[in-house]
């Protein structure tokens, strides 16, 4: 159940391993470029089946961590296909670029930490997806390494980014001391009783 839950996730980090290893392995780079549409394609197929399902999945797989509703997964669908336009203008762009597997796997990590922060309901989970698209955009941002401003911009981006992670957890931690729980669910319930929970939200927005 948990595989038709998650399969879009799933298909998207084995994409991701793919074009790693090809790059590894192989001197044409350039089929990551296929192997990443291909695999958003996969993903992206399976979140519009599943929205036009007479019963579509939905559940609440790894403790509650994470949530699979219509809602979530119309953002899915939605990353899944900026993913996908972002992967076709690159071909061009990056199509004689000796390290284009690498730039395929930022792009395949950064929307996998999307769609992951998409399906969270627990901090934790929403955390790990955060950083996991943060971590891979800042690659992005520097990926032109040769360029100053791209250098630039990635060093402005990782400091920014450190900042707002920081303060992130600041938030999540209160509200953590305050509720003992991370879930979004039980949070939402002390809300109401909690002036200092109300504050200790504002950090995590």
């Amino acid at each position: 159940m948990i595989g038709g839950l998650l399969f879009p996730e799933f298909v998207i980090f084995l994409a991701a391993i793919v074009v790693l290893l090809v790059g590894l392995f192989l001197r044409d780079k350039r089929i990551t470029a296929y192997i990443s549409i291909a695999g958003i394609l996969i993903a992206l197929f399976h979140v519009i089946f599943n929205l036009n399902a007479h019963e579509p999945f939905e559940g609440y797989p790894f403790f509650n961590s994470i949530v699979v509703d219509p809602f979530a997964q119309i953002f899915n669908a939605m990353f899944l296909i900026v993913a996908l336009l972002v992967c076709i203008a690159s071909i061009k762009y990056y199509g004689e670029n000796a390290n284009q597997d690498e730039y395929y796997m930022l792009i395949l990590f950064a929307l996998l930490g999307m769609m992951v922060v998409a399906l969270s309901n627990d901090f934790i989970t929403l955390f790990i997806g955060f950083e996991l698209a943060s971590l891979s955009t800042y690659a992005l941002a520097g990926f032109d390494r040769k360029d100053v401003r791209s250098v630039e911009a990635a060093f402005k981006y990782f400091v920014f980014g450190g900042m707002s992670s920081a303060i992130l957890l600041f938030g999540i931690a209160i509200l953590y001391g305050i509720t003992g729980s991370t879930n979004f669910m039980v949070i939402s319930e002390s809300l109401s009783r909690s002036s200092t929970a109300m504050l200790a939200t504002l950090f995590v927005i």
